[in-house]
């Protein structure tokens, strides 16, 4: 296991850094298979999004939300229509549920967090039925990734609410309270995480995404606030050692995943918040594109960033962003991966956003998704895997 250690408040390495392995190094065998495969050199692995857990089941007046209807629609219905199943599908772990106990720090604001003894919203209820549909893909050839998009810890609101009442080291500080909300938080997001090692699924864990931009809680908001750089390593230290040693997860490939651009004036350093690159396994970032004019979108510098890390690099989410739909909804092409692909190789896999009506970001609500999945040499799709 990787020893880490706390001193005067911020968490310091204690191990030499191992390049060529998982950064646990109580990694399971099936873990490090996996990583061999995103290292190695191959088309670009295909990927979609299936939503989120708070959202599994749809409401009645929202029948095309839910994971259920993402699965059935976005990756189910797709490979009807192209006759491929996806190489990846991916499942937001994050929450935004209330409760009815007063946050200790804003008496104000509903945590789900802080000592809630009266009914809340369980979003537990779904851990099976989500769990089921991975551990399926697994078992059929696919790979699985989990995004953990946490809701604010002091508000209790969502990821997107940016306040920190508090302070920010608290939530890696042993003995506080807000440290207590975190290490509730993190058994939480352990349960099924332990449920998908338990059915011997490998899980390309992606929490803290986007963290050079300023629209999470966790993310850069410049000089002088909270959280700095060093606050935002301490963070993603903290939940590494808890999960793979206090947890005992040892299936998960650790994904740090920036935006193409970000920080508080769009073009600060994207790697500004690393982590430190022992405590990763993959660098992925996210790209969406903005306007039929970008062809390929020009992600140089970022590019340039990431591939400097020596690690697998991955586009954790891609497809179109809101401008791009607003201007020409379900015209996305995305037979335009071939061109990022030929002018930023080395891509091990995509993942395209879940998609709605209204909001049309999945492969199959877009032009040439069944094309793209049919690019034989270019795309690598669930029975093209060599996971052995």
């Amino acid at each position: 296991m990787l020893a880490i250690a706390l001193v005067g408040g911020d968490i310091v390495d204690a191990a030499p850094a191992q390049h060529d392995q998982p950064v646990n190094p109580s990694a399971n065998a099936a873990t490090r298979r996996i990583l061999d495969l995103l290292a190695s050199h191959h088309p670009i692995i295909s990927g979609q999004g299936l939503g989120s857990l708070d959202g599994f089941e749809a409401p009645a007046n929202a029948p095309y939300a839910g994971v259920t209807y993402g699965y059935q629609h976005d990756v189910k219905e797709l490979a009807s229509q192209s006759g491929k199943w996806v190489g990846l599908v991916g499942l937001n772990y994050g929450k935004n549920v209330l409760c009815n106990d007063a946050n200790v720090y804003v008496p104000s604001q509903r945590s789900p967090y802080m000592e809630c003894t009266s009914p809340r919203l369980d979003y537990r209820s779904a851990f099976p039925a989500a769990d089921r549909i991975l551990i399926d893909y697994w078992n059929a050839g696919g790979l699985v990734t989990v995004m953990w998009q946490v809701p604010n810890p002091w508000t209790g609101q969502s990821a997107h609410d940016t306040r920190i009442p508090g302070t920010f080291s608290d939530l890696y500080s042993s003995g506080t309270p807000m440290n207590r909300t975190y290490d509730r938080m993190l058994d939480e997001l352990a349960e099924p995480l332990i449920e998908l090692q338990q059915a011997g699924v490998v899980v390309l864990f992606r929490p803290f995404h986007e963290q050079n931009g300023n629209w999470f809680w966790w993310g850069n908001k410049g000089p002088g606030t909270q959280p700095s750089a060093d606050q935002f390593s301490a963070l993603w230290r903290y939940t590494f050692d808890y999960l793979t040693t206090a947890k005992g997860l040892n299936n998960l490939l650790w994904v740090y995943c920036v935006n193409r651009s970000g920080g508080p004036t769009g073009s600060d350093d994207i790697l500004a918040f690393n982590p430190g690159e022992r405590f990763f396994d993959i660098v992925a970032i996210d790209d969406y594109k903005s306007s039929s004019a970008n062809k390929p979108q020009n992600i140089d510098a970022a590019y340039d960033r990431i591939k400097s890390l020596g690690k697998p690099i991955a586009l954790g989410e891609y497809g179109p962003n809101a401008r791009y739909i607003q201007d020409a909804a379900h015209h996305f092409n995305w037979l335009d991966l071939v061109n990022v692909d030929a002018t930023y190789p080395g891509f091990a896999y995509f993942m395209a956003w879940t998609g709605t009506p209204t909001v049309p970001q999945a492969i199959i609500q877009n032009e040439n998704g069944a094309a793209l999945l049919n690019r034989a040499g270019t795309v690598m799709n669930r029975d093209d895997l060599d996971r052995k």
